[in-house]
């Protein structure tokens, strides 16, 4: 299984999220800015494509929020530790449209730092 490289650090891994459906393993890598994904249904781990995400905000932790009674859709909420950032997208499931699972974004890069933040 590559959830993390061997030259990122410990601190580069952020926490591992298995999806609604219990079919995949989702795991943020700040180090290199990417959303792991590892196929875990069969009874076997299989590496997916990673989603890479932009340079430099450092995907720290998310939540995946399942369809619900005001939503159809799985909603990852990502934590952007680097870039004090919250990103909204939705999982697109594998489909004989695309062969791996998707990141669909709706909302990026919704700053977590008051208005008046000065950085010093």
């Amino acid at each position: 299984m590559y959830l993390m490289r061997q030259e990122d650090s410990p601190e580069s891994a952020g926490r591992s999220y298995v999806d609604p459906t219990g079919e995949y393993l989702l795991a943020a890598d700040l180090g290199s800015d990417v959303l792991r994904v590892v196929k875990i249904a069969s009874g076997a781990f299989e590496d997916m494509p990673a989603i890479t995400l932009p340079p430099g905000n450092g995907p720290r932790h998310l939540l995946i929020v399942p369809p619900n009674e005001r939503s159809s859709r799985t909603l990852v909420y990502l934590i952007e530790e680097l870039s004090s950032t919250i990103a909204v997208f939705e999982l697109e499931y594998p489909s004989d449209k695309q062969a791996a699972l998707n990141l669909k974004e709706i909302q990026r890069e919704v700053s977590t730092l008051p208005p008046d933040w000065k950085d010093s």
